[in-house]
C-alpha cells in the first residue's frame, strides 16, 4: 500500500500556500514544485476536531528533536517531544481522557504543529 503521506519523487520542494481555520477545521494547502521549479500541483490536509495549532518558522523550531525525514512526507505524527509534550509540562493543557494526537507538517520555510483528535485527510491534485 502506497504512503500517502510521503512526498513522491520528481518534487523539488513544497510551501504552505496557506493555512485556514474555521472553528471545525483546520484546513492546509500546500503547493508543490518539480525539480525544474515549476509548479506541480497542490496537496490539501484537512483537520478536525483541532485542539490547536502553531505555525513557526523553522529556524524557531530548532528546539524539538523532529525527525531527520520530516520534510519527507506532507504530513507525520509525532509522538514524543514536541509541542504538545512541552505545553503538557508547563501545564498548559488540560489532558483529556480521549487524548490528541500531535501532527507536524514542515516544509524548508514553515512549521505547523497541529494538535486534534482525528487523523487527517490528505487531497493530492498533482
Amino acid at each position: 500500500m502506497e504512503d500517502i503521506t510521503a512526498i513522491g519523487e520528481g518534487i523539488s520542494h513544497i510551501e504552505m500556500a496557506s493555512v485556514n481555520f474555521d472553528q471545525w477545521m483546520l484546513t492546509v494547502a500546500l503547493r508543490t514544485y518539480a525539480n525544474d521549479q515549476s509548479v506541480k500541483g497542490m496537496v490539501h490536509l484537512t483537520f478536525k476536531g483541532v485542539r490547536g495549532f502553531r505555525y513557526l518558522d523553522e529556524g524557531d523550531m530548532l528546539r524539538y528533536p523532529f525527525p531527520s525525514n520530516c520534510t519527507e512526507k506532507y504530513v507525520q505524527t509525532i509522538t514524543q517531544e514536541g509541542w504538545s509534550q512541552q505545553e503538557t509540562e508547563f501545564g498548559n493543557i488540560v489532558t483529556l481522557a480521549s487524548g490528541h494526537t500531535e501532527y507536524l507538517v514542515a516544509t524548508d520555510n514553515e512549521c505547523l504543529c497541529v494538535l486534534v483528535h482525528d487523523q487527517p485527510v490528505i487531497i493530492k491534485e498533482l
